[in-house]
């Protein structure tokens, strides 16, 4: 897969957020927008998840054989992770995690089971998520992306709430299952959230 974006503008109320950015990312060039509060990065990454249309600018997606896609169908193939996208609070983990397999095809091999425990989660499998510290959130949220068959995967400051024991999980998880596939981050220039990445935009 591979997504180019070209001369990619983007304005709010006359102010230029996003100027002339272009990219080329595929699984063999993962890639970390990077840049100060207010630069335009959770723009920008809204803008690749066909979330944000850009006010001007090319960005196309391609499949494995090198084929347009759709941006219609484009949600088919991307996992968007953030602090601000929404789980389903009234749902236990394990309701979460079987309500999402019905709809995204978990990795060969596994189940609800192995991905709590992947999580190190057992011991919360009857919680409901809105009983869940905002790290524990956030960490359910990369692992139904990772764990998961999407072919591209768009965090947004994926490791905010987490102690230094999460950023290892993270950084672990990330580098056993990222094969594959398209991985882009969005981060306040923190260096172990995008450090297997190897381009980066600066904005």
């Amino acid at each position: 897969m591979n997504i180019t974006g070209t001369d990619i503008c983007k304005s709010f109320n006359n102010t230029k957020i996003i100027q002339n950015i272009g990219f080329s990312v595929s699984p063999e060039k993962p890639c970390a927008i990077t840049g100060q509060n207010g630069s335009g990065k959770s723009t920008l990454i809204k803008i690749i998840a066909n979330i944000v249309k850009p006010d001007s600018g090319l960005l196309n997606y391609y499949d494995d054989n090198a084929t347009l896609i759709n941006h219609n169908n484009i949600h088919e193939f991307i996992s968007f992770v953030a602090p601000y996208s929404e789980l389903i609070e009234e749902f236990t983990l394990e309701e979460q995690i079987n309500f999402h397999s019905k709809f995204v095809k978990p990795l060969s091999g596994f189940d609800t089971a192995l991905i709590i425990n992947k999580l190190n989660f057992e011991k919360q499998t009857k919680i409901k998520i809105k009983e869940f510290s905002s790290g524990m959130k956030q960490k359910l949220k990369i692992a139904l992306a990772l764990f998961f068959s999407k072919k591209i995967l768009l965090f947004d400051e994926p490791c905010v709430n987490f102690d230094n024991k999460s950023i290892d999980w993270y950084g672990n998880t990330i580098t056993s299952f990222s094969q594959n596939k398209i991985i882009i981050v969005c981060s306040n220039n923190a260096e172990f959230e995008y450090f297997f990445s190897n381009q980066r935009i600066e904005l």
